[in-house]
């Protein structure tokens, strides 16, 4: 295991010395804003391997594919249900390894549903049996999409379940594992970790795998111990069926966003209770991590950061960004992350509110960085250096994850209220996405009537600001003055550096499943008309985000 840490270690930095050199824009710059449904933590946006559309997951149960050029639907698709119980989903979709499906969870009353839909059409694929209990995260497509892994949680947090579905069987469930400790966390998931699984039962089994924990438990008013399960499907030659590892028996944490695997899945980093993180980049996930750092601890104390840890190359990381629960943000060395023996932040910034809330980013190279707040501001900056960023603010609350093109030059995020919208901030090599138009899937819509006809026409749909007036332009605020300080950090923090613009400081401060409909219907009207660039026209010569490194 050491011999293969050390070789990625080369690898990482061989990767780290050749990052792509991206032309970035100094300012975002306004695309389109589209209406969608309510967008919280944990649902997102996913583009899709094709370049052809984006994605789109919300709190009610709708998905939506959106066109990346104009922020016109595509397509949408909602479960039908009996209508009697509401829809929830808490995650985001997951392509199929070819690109021609997606799937989700949904939680219809006491129990949670997958749905695999067809890309583009969202044409219903196969819908999985009733599983009892609540979705918790995004279910994975697994081992070449024989499986679909999948997380559903007794609704009083009471067990925590996680079951594989077989998608040659009907997508019934032909393993389930449960623990009375809690509530499960959403998984962390790696396709063929090479040379095998990091930890005991693992060696040499190059199946996907999965490494999950306990959630806080609901009402928690303070810290609680956890415990550390891994799962493989058993390899060809192994005696006997699947299996959950506990490999970790007890910890003193819990978590809230999935942690990522990476490096071949040897490595894991996750985010934990108390502003903290724990990273394995040499030992084994069955013992203690090679890697562990605190930031001043968020409201409450025993807070995890609500997101995701997110690295230059999966492969062969060499930046690992992220980790506060506090209103802070920064990266560290993918493998030197201990504030004891130095593994301090390369750098960190202030953030507005509570802090960030949707995964953070990576571009293409990675070599920048990207994040947003639930105060509604979206963030940038070099991460080697935390320098040459920007701070532009939406004025509205980002919990959803956001996501990038595949060329890293167009960023597009949400709002809880179901805004969607684009900003270009690097140039591109796209052209225009890959669209065809879509045969009608729904009955076409009956005549108006006399009186409906004579109604006033509806107002013109996504391209113009919500009724909260919600706009996405970046705020024209004054750029601070001056070169970047660098100051210490915060008092009782860890030692390390932040940078901080000179001349200002960061604020601190369940029913049945049985399918649904595609529709086209959807409060972003219209899907026809004309791409919603001008819409910015006006104020795009004028925007200026606070240039704060």
């Amino acid at each position: 295991m050491m011999a293969f840490a050390k070789a990625a270690l080369a690898l990482a930095a061989l990767v780290g010395s050749a990052k792509a050199q991206t032309v970035y824009r100094d300012n975002p710059v306004p695309v389109w804003t589209s209406v969608f449904f309510p967008m919280a933590d944990n649902n997102g946006l996913v583009w899709a391997p094709d370049d052809s559309l984006v994605y789109a997951t919300s709190s009610d149960g709708t998905v939506g594919a959106i066109n990346p050029d104009t922020g016109d639907l595509f397509n949408s698709f909602q479960p039908t249900g009996d209508g009697t119980v509401p829809f929830s989903n808490n995650g985001e979709v997951d392509f199929s390894s070819d690109g021609s499906t997606v799937i989700y969870a949904v939680t219809e009353g006491d129990n949670c549903y997958v749905y695999a839909l067809a890309h583009k059409t969202l044409d219903v694929v196969w819908t999985s049996a009733a599983l009892p209990g609540v979705c918790e995260g995004t279910p994975k497509y697994a081992d070449d999409d024989a499986y679909v892994f999948v997380i559903h949680n007794a609704g009083d947090g009471s067990e925590g379940r996680f079951s594989v579905l077989d998608t040659a069987a009907g997508a019934t469930a032909i393993y389930t594992f449960s623990a009375v400790e809690g509530s499960f966390g959403p998984f962390g998931f790696y396709a063929n970790p090479f040379p095998g699984g990091n930890y005991g039962a693992g060696t040499g089994n190059t199946n996907d795998i999965a490494v999950w924990g306990l959630k806080p438990s609901p009402g928690a008013t303070s810290g609680e111990m956890g415990a550390v399960w891994v799962f493989q499907m058993p390899p060809a030659t192994a005696i006997g069926g699947p299996a959950v590892v506990q490999t970790i028996p007890s910890t003193g944490w819990r978590y809230t966003a999935a942690p990522l695997l990476a490096s071949q899945g040897q490595f894991l980093y996750w985010f934990i209770s108390r502003s903290s993180i724990r990273a394995w980049y040499g030992a084994a996930f069955s013992v203690g991590s090679d890697g562990e750092y605190s930031f001043d601890r968020g409201t409450p104390t025993f807070k995890a950061a609500p997101y995701s840890p997110v690295v230059d190359n999966l492969d062969a990381p060499t930046i690992m960004c992220g980790g506060a629960a506090n209103p802070e943000f920064g990266c560290f060395s993918a493998t030197n992350i201990n504030g004891v023996t130095g593994g301090t932040p390369l750098w960190t910034v202030p953030t507005e509110g509570n802090g960030v809330y949707g995964n953070p980013l990576m571009s293409t190279g990675g070599d920048r960085v990207y994040w947003s707040d639930n105060a509604g501001f979206i963030s940038t900056a070099d991460t080697d250096t935390g320098a040459n960023g920007w701070n532009a603010t939406t004025g509205v609350s980002l919990e959803a994850n956001p996501t990038l093109s595949s060329d890293g030059a167009r960023l597009y995020f949400a709002d809880i209220s179901g805004n969607i919208a684009c900003w270009e901030v690097a140039d591109g090599t796209l052209g225009p996405a890959p669209l065809e138009p879509l045969a009608p899937t729904v009955p076409t819509v009956p005549a108006p009537t006399p009186a409906e006809a004579a109604a006033p026409p509806s107002p013109a749909p996504s391209q113009a600001p919500s009724a909260q007036g919600d706009t996405f332009a970046p705020s024209a605020s004054p750029a601070p003055t001056g070169e970047p300080t660098i100051s210490p950090a915060p008092a009782g923090g860890d030692s390390g550096n932040t940078i901080m613009p000179s001349g200002g400081e960061g604020s601190g401060s369940e029913g049945s499943g049985g399918g649904g409909t595609p529709t086209d219907a959807s409060p972003m009207g219209d899907t026809s008309g004309a791409s919603s660039m001008a819409v910015f026209s006006f104020i795009a010569a004028s925007v200026v985000a606070v240039v704060f490194f």
